[in-house]
């Protein structure tokens, strides 16, 4: 369900952030909305429970079936990056053994509420990414759909970022001359066959993974999230006006600028850089596939016996479809 909130006035969110400028890109705008450290919506206090509803939040056989598939890997560390309600770290210190465990979260209070319930020596806790050795299980879920994203559009063979106008809140087109940005929209371009198409840059995820694949000696990483192939990515943008979603009380909120540093903002992600990114690292590609594929093929979770709740992992329609599973391998 989509709610329009235009005739909803809000609070002039503009003086809750401070901005170097009066047009902005959408990298800035985010980053401020979402990680600003006094009213960022992810540093706030919160519950992302009250908003939207993750794989994890959902079916407890859910979990259960994830720290299966990842236990058999035998890793000598796991690390998530991203503990949101701490649902399945709770589930999984409860079922790990001999073994570290890193929760890694932005968030301090995040942080500061699952050490009142996990009191282990093996459990470590930190706002920045571990250096580990050995072998660890990297695990990224509805992580990497946050970060901070310029926003573009190609049209009549040229590319356009959208930004954001501080003075009259109107989104502005400003001629690009980014060569990193116009190879990707011609990238774009060919593998769709469209004339005209939105797009995001995604260089904040490849320099995210950069990161996580430097920390790690060797290992697996996990990503569940949001996204598609570049020919479906790329289709599936040209039936939205607007690339960023948002969400408050579980309903999509459109005009979301208005309430910046209240709703969630998240998009679809580009699985084939970020793959791509990992194997110009030096990894591998170990599997991809929907959701659905993924707890179908390589886990337990046709054994649980709610059909109902697993309907919603299953479905096309729902979860199934939208969310994508790589497993990347150093």
């Amino acid at each position: 369900m989509v709610i329009n909130i235009n005739a909803v006035k809000s609070q002039a969110w503009t003086d809750k952030f401070k901005f170097s400028r009066n047009l902005i890109g959408f990298d800035e705008y985010l980053d401020k909305a979402l990680f600003d450290s006094m009213n960022g919506y992810y540093l706030k206090d919160t519950s992302i429970k009250e908003d939207f509803i993750t794989p994890s939040t959902l079916n407890s056989f859910y979990i259960n079936s994830l720290i299966k598939f990842i236990s058999n890997f035998k890793s000598e560390n796991f690390i998530e990056i991203g503990i949101g309600d701490g649902q399945f770290s709770k589930k999984y210190v409860e079922s790990s053994i001999n073994q570290d465990i890193y929760l890694v979260d932005l968030s301090e209070k995040k942080l500061s509420q699952i050490k009142e319930v996990i009191n282990q020596k093996n459990v470590h806790f930190s706002k920045k990414q571990p250096k580990l050795t050995k072998t660890s299980f990297c695990f990224l879920q509805e992580v990497l759909d946050c970060l901070p994203v310029r926003y573009f559009v190609y049209r009549d063979e040229l590319v356009y970022e959208k930004k954001i106008n501080l003075e009259n809140f109107k989104i502005e087109e400003v001629l690009t001359e980014d060569d990193l940005i116009i190879n990707y929209a011609w990238k774009l371009k060919l593998k769709s066959h469209a004339n005209t198409f939105q797009f995001l840059d995604f260089s904040k995820q490849i320099s995210f993974l950069k990161e996580v694949y430097e920390n790690i000696e060797q290992g697996w990483v996990l990503i569940i999230d949001y996204g598609y192939r570049q020919k479906e990515l790329v289709q599936s943008n040209q039936l939205v006006d607007n690339l960023l979603r948002a969400y408050k009380n579980h309903q999509q909120i459109q005009d979301f600028i208005k309430f910046t540093g209240d709703v969630d903002i998240t998009y679809d992600l580009d699985f084939d850089i970020l793959m791509e990114s990992w194997v110009n690292f030096g990894g591998t590609v170990a599997y991809y596939g929907t959701l659905a594929e993924f707890l179908i093929s390589k886990t337990n979770f046709l054994d649980s016996s709610d059909s109902l709740k697993n309907r919603y992992y299953l479905d096309s329609r729902l979860m199934g479809e939208a969310f994508k599973v790589t497993l990347l391998k150093k």
